[in-house]
């Protein structure tokens, strides 16, 4: 089974400078759906492979985790989870780690290979 770890602040919600097209007002923020990323995760993985495990992180928590976990793949159960580096231990190498920190998780050393949320070659 692959395990797609996916995080949320400024890689599935992009968070906007401004109100601009398309974007939503959380808390006088304003943000974006990272709608490239959450397609290709439904479409390449979620649809062709049932057994797909998406779990979304979030160094705001847990309970932030998953409120944008069921935003956004409420459909395949997803796990909301506090953001914490020894989470990467538990994975395999053929599981998927998608954040915008990509550089920083490396630092690590940590398996699976972490990708950047505009990085599309984790589709492979």
């Amino acid at each position: 089974m692959i395990t797609i770890l996916v995080d949320v602040d400024d890689t599935l919600v992009l968070w906007q400078p401004h109100a601009v097209p398309d974007c939503y007002d959380y808390h006088n923020t304003f943000w974006a759906p990272n709608n490239i990323l959450i397609e290709e995760i439904k479409h390449h993985y979620l649809e062709n492979y049932p057994n797909c495990a998406i779990v979304v992180w979030s160094a705001g928590g847990k309970d932030y985790a998953q409120l944008w976990a069921d935003k956004f793949f409420a459909d395949y159960r997803p796990l909301g989870v506090a953001k914490d580096i020894d989470i990467l231990g538990l994975l395999f190498e053929e599981d998927i780690v998608i954040d915008d920190m990509a550089e920083e998780m490396n630092l690590y050393g940590g398996r699976p290979i972490v990708y950047k949320p505009n990085d599309l070659s984790w589709r492979q």
